[in-house]
């Protein structure tokens, strides 16, 4: 007896399973490509969003509105941010030098006290400040005598004695003042505060007796100096007495007291 086998039934899930199996590889290669490109265009619009913040961060504008509302647009080309940790001692400061726009001309005058030579007579200096320089030095000869009884005072007439010229003085002058302590030796030195707060010095009994008219140098003051004015030194309590003395006020709120070890 013959037997019939049928050879094509194994064969065709056979193929079937090849098929199907490469359509799945297909598939899943397409969905890797989708999902390389989707992280390569997130990743561009990312960088391009960056780039516009950045953009926009340098453009950025401020305004400012004062007392009476009106509002200020300013623009800025770069923000930058302040560490409120910095100490005072590293931020630059500056003094005003005083000037003016031509044709107005702003001048400071100074005039310092009167020292007496015995029978040489008395003598005075007087300055001229015009844009932070020093643009007239005068030696004054001061007549004083007292007028008027009991009840009068002292009269003193002032007479340009000679020119004269200051020698050494390294920068912009913003303001002249008398520097000393004591009685007799009240004003000893000329100090001129500087624009950079430093304080240069000319000895005013050299000056005056000797013609020496050369800055000493500047004074030994740890800080930007700002300002200086006499005040009066006394013991608390005491009906009378006491001296004067020079204050040195800084730009941190501070004040020192003049000294004599100041001078170099």
């Amino acid at each position: 007896m013959e037997q019939n086998i049928n050879t094509e039934a194994p064969t065709v899930p056979v193929v079937e399973n090849k098929q199907k199996s490469g359509n799945g590889l297909k598939i899943a290669t397409a969905i890797a490509c989708i999902a390389a490109v989707c992280g390569i265009g997130f990743g561009i619009y990312g960088m391009i969003q960056s780039s516009q913040k950045d953009d926009q961060i340098s453009d950025l504008k401020v305004q400012i509105e004062d007392s009476n509302g009106k509002v200020t647009t300013l623009e800025t080309d770069e923000i930058k941010i302040s560490d409120d940790s910095q100490t005072d001692s590293t931020v630059k400061k500056q003094n005003p030098v005083i000037s003016a726009t031509a044709p107005m001309i702003y001048n400071i005058y100074f005039k310092s006290g009167t020292i007496g030579y015995g029978e040489n007579g008395e003598f005075s200096l007087s300055l001229n400040i015009h844009n932070g320089e020093i643009s007239e030095c005068n030696v004054n000869s001061v007549d004083s005598k007292w007028v008027g009884g009991n009840d009068g005072g002292i009269v003193s007439n002032t007479r340009f004695l000679k020119n004269c010229s200051i020698n050494g003085i390294t920068g912009k002058i913003y303001k002249v003042v008398e520097v000393g302590e004591g009685h007799d030796a009240l004003y000893d030195s000329v100090a001129f505060i500087m624009e950079d707060g430093s304080v240069e010095y000319l000895s005013l009994n050299d000056a005056l007796e000797k013609s020496d008219f050369n800055i000493k140098g500047k004074l030994k003051i740890d800080g930007f100096v700002v300002d200086a004015f006499t005040i009066g030194v006394g013991q608390e309590g005491a009906p009378a007495g006491g001296y004067g003395s020079t204050i040195f006020v800084l730009a941190d709120g501070s004040y020192v007291k003049y000294d004599t070890s100041m001078l170099n």
